[in-house]
């Protein structure tokens, strides 16, 4: 049988779709070239654009200084000192209380064993302790009343010491204030004295705790 003839229609078609791929093609390509260049430009803006400044680090606080006096202690006062070893007897420890205005104040020692050195117990047969100066008067300004209270051997262990603002001066009735200093001498220890101020009645003041080892 004769072969049939190709249809025209086939052949349109075919040039058609070969038109329209071609096409295609070009716009893909075009749209590529087009993505490319633009981040060449945008990296370009990148490149030419100043950078901000780089932020400067605070400057650093200066370490507090280790070797300071600790806030409970004070530098010795060597008038107090000179003016304590006047005071009383002297011994492995003692502690001497001094103030210059009128008014009755109170030296307290609690020793190791929970008992207390003070007016009411002057003397502990125990540990040797005793307060052997008793001041109910006060100081004139001009001189110290001071008050002292030793151990000739004292035993180990923890003392606090404290005073109270026990009342008026006994003979004027006069109630003063200011600043009581107490000095603490251990043997084998540097003196150490303390400010405390005092100013009311019943004013109790935990001055510092000292070690016997």
């Amino acid at each position: 049988m004769p072969s049939n003839p190709p249809r025209p229609e086939t052949g349109r078609r075919s040039s058609f779709l070969s038109i329209f791929l071609v096409f295609l093609y070009v716009v893909l390509i075009s749209l590529l070239l087009l993505s490319n260049c633009r981040g060449c430009h945008g990296d370009a803006g990148r490149e030419t654009s100043p950078l901000p400044p780089s932020p400067v680090p605070a400057p650093m606080p200066a370490p507090a200084d280790s070797t300071a006096t600790p806030p409970d202690s004070v530098a010795e006062d060597s008038a107090a000192v000179d003016e304590a070893r006047t005071i009383g007897h002297q011994g492995g420890l003692k502690v001497t209380l001094l103030w210059p205005f009128p008014g009755d104040i109170d030296l307290h020692v609690k020793q190791p064993s929970g008992r207390e050195v003070f007016y009411r117990q002057p003397i502990d047969r125990a540990s040797g302790g005793s307060l052997d100066v008793d001041n109910r008067e006060g100081g004139s300004g001009a001189s110290n009343a001071a008050e002292n209270i030793y151990w000739t051997d004292p035993p180990r262990g923890r003392y606090e010491i404290s005073l109270v603002y026990y009342g008026p001066a006994r003979s004027s009735n006069r109630m003063g204030q200011g600043t009581c200093k107490v000095v603490v001498v251990r043997e084998g220890a540097s003196p150490q004295t303390y400010d405390v101020p005092m100013s009311t009645l019943k004013q109790r003041e935990v001055v510092t705790s000292v070690t016997v080892e």
